[in-house]
């Protein structure tokens, strides 16, 4: 399932503050530019909600602003809670070799295993969906949604926990596409898992992609910048490119 680039973050913001009918999917996708007078009301009641007890790490300069509920909450938690691949012996050792390594080897090994599994290819029978782990091995490659999800339950097998594990839906700039990558929380450390480095790389050095909207399993975040005093603030800019 492909998303309309950094526009998401609008239609997420409606559904976030209950405005979904004014602010749906596809008139984020079909409009030219903000309203920024609807913005700026919803941007007062996301910055009026409490504060996140699990945000996902800073990435690319910006931080996390939690979300009550994306138009994503549905195909996120199919795809990311879908079964495991069954009878399939090189996954499984996969499994087996990458459990019993420290979290960064862990990460980089689950980062190159998927990579070299799953390329990236369009598949247009996936509209409402995200592909799996399951069915991308399965079709020998994915789009970019279903390798983060493919890099989440692969490590999520190995025994990471999924609080830790960070969908983020991201605009690149270098590319002028979008694309989803996978973020692993280490303490106060995070890794970027994306499918051109099998190295993981870290959220301070990768200035070339824009984050819109994070999922885990404890919630949705879009993001803002860090204003003075370390609040995390949301402005136009953040949905309108650096």
């Amino acid at each position: 399932m492909r998303f309309a680039g950094y526009r998401l973050a609008r239609a997420a913001l409606g559904a976030a503050a209950g405005l979904a009918v004014l602010v749906g999917a596809s008139q984020a996708c079909a409009t030219d530019g903000p309203d920024e007078a609807l913005l700026d009301r919803l941007l007062d009641s996301l910055l009026a909600a409490p504060a996140p007890t699990n945000a996902p790490p800073d990435l690319f300069g910006l931080t996390g602003v939690r979300l009550g509920q994306t138009i994503y909450d549905s195909v996120w938690r199919e795809a990311s809670n879908s079964a495991l691949p069954t009878g399939d012996a090189d996954f499984d050792r996969a499994v087996a070799r990458l459990a019993s390594l420290p979290l960064r080897e862990r990460v980089a090994g689950a980062n190159a295993w998927v990579n070299a599994h799953i390329p990236y290819a369009p598949d247009p029978t996936l509209s409402k969906h995200w592909g799996t782990l399951a069915r991308s091995l399965a079709r020998g490659s994915g789009e970019h949604t279903d390798i983060a999800i493919a890099k989440l339950q692969l490590l999520a097998a190995c025994g990471t926990p999924r609080r830790d594990l960070f969908v983020v839906l991201v605009r690149d700039w270098a590319r002028e596409a979008d694309d989803a990558l996978l973020v692993v929380r280490d303490g106060p450390d995070a890794y970027v898992l994306d499918s051109r480095h099998d190295a993981p790389l870290a959220p301070g050095h990768t200035d070339r992609y824009f984050p819109v909207l994070a999922l885990n399993v404890d919630g949705a975040w879009v993001f803002g910048r860090r204003q003075a005093g370390g609040a995390a603030g949301l402005d136009q800019a953040t949905f309108i490119g650096p």
